[in-house]
């Protein structure tokens, strides 16, 4: 009866394992991405869209890379590196074949919803909503190994390492890959946006790279750690800091872009209400309804966007055909009578 008993605590201990790494996973995933959507204020992206950028990381890139990996890596084992071995899979590999993957997903957006992925902020949150999808993924598979190999101490170690104290660097790292994207979106795919776009990726390489070299050195010396530990730190603020600006000059489009149609498809005070910050946005934008106030917003940007790429916004047809679509009678005006 030993055996049989054996059996039925292993797979309980397994089914344990499944639960409590996806709770762990799955959560704190969902909830990053979600504020990472929420954070882009004044043109929040389509939730299709997210949920797709999401499911890419977690899915087929998560699937990829494993694959990837697998194929570059086997030279290096059958080498027998050592330690050199390790930090070139590490540090070379991993993150040219995850970065890579997870990258796929954004050049996808811009040229197939080339119209919804308009500049820095939103490469930084798709970018980032891909990254979560597949540190969920991956962060389940090291957890569910450590629950079932080392027990409940060592996974939990592993949960506050990696869910926690690492917790936001794939993220960070394909935000980079967005960003580039996503200033080469309003630069135009010319020279000068290749270069940018690039420049992202190679950002997302080399951060990526030197957390793993330190995290690989970490087992030979303890402090190496330090040094993902400071990468990673300067990498959040970095995308932060991106975040904030690229807010605040998408606020700029808006005031200066909009501020010569009052009169003519906006009011005065439906002016005012997109502009207005935080409880009082939603105070004044009630009446306005979330369409037009989408509508007003995007007519901003393409202004911003034709202006970037050296067009007239009076004569560039997206900018035309999207007034005409908004220049309705204001709301709150009074039907026609005729």
């Amino acid at each position: 009866m030993a055996k049989p008993r054996r059996a039925t605590v292993g797979f309980v201990q397994f089914l344990l394992g499944i639960f409590f790494s996806g709770l762990v996973s799955v959560v704190p995933a969902l909830l990053y991405a979600f504020l990472l959507w929420w954070a882009d204020r004044y043109e929040r992206e389509p939730l299709a869209l997210v949920v797709a950028a999401f499911l890419w990381g977690a899915g087929p890139a998560a699937a990829l890379a494993l694959m990837g990996e697998a194929l570059l890596d086997l030279p290096i084992s059958v080498l027998g590196l050592g330690l050199a071995g390790e930090i070139a899979s590490a540090s070379g590999t991993a993150p040219l074949v995850e970065e890579t993957v997870k990258g796929l997903a954004l050049v996808g957006l811009l040229f197939f919803s080339y119209r919804e992925f308009d500049d820095v902020l939103d490469g930084i949150v798709y970018g980032g909503v891909v990254g979560f999808g597949f540190a969920m993924t991956e962060n389940f598979l090291y957890f569910l190994g450590a629950f079932l190999s080392g027990g409940v101490g060592q996974w939990a170690l592993l949960v506050v390492v990696r869910g926690v104290v690492f917790g936001l660097n794939h993220a960070f790292y394909t935000a980079f890959t967005g960003a580039g994207l996503g200033l080469a979106r309003q630069w135009g795919l010319s020279g000068r946006g290749l270069a940018v776009a690039v420049l992202g990726y190679v950002c997302a390489l080399a951060f990526h790279g030197i957390h793993n070299l330190g995290s690989t050195l970490s087992s030979a010396a303890p402090l190496a750690l330090l040094l993902s530990l400071v990468s990673d730190a300067g990498g959040i603020l970095v995308v932060l800091a991106i975040l904030v600006l690229a807010l605040r000059r998408e606020r700029q489009w808006i005031a200066e872009e909009l501020k010569g149609e009052i009169g003519e498809v906006l009011t005065e005070e439906e002016y005012t209400c997109l502009l207005a910050p935080g409880r009082a946005a939603r105070r004044l934008c009630w009446p306005l309804g979330g369409r037009r106030a989408e509508l007003l917003t995007e007519l901003a940007f393409r202004k911003a966007q034709a202006r970037g790429a050296g067009r007239d916004p009076a004569h560039d047809p997206s900018v035309l055909a999207l007034r005409q679509k908004v220049a309705g009678p204001p709301q709150g005006a009074a039907p026609s009578t005729t």
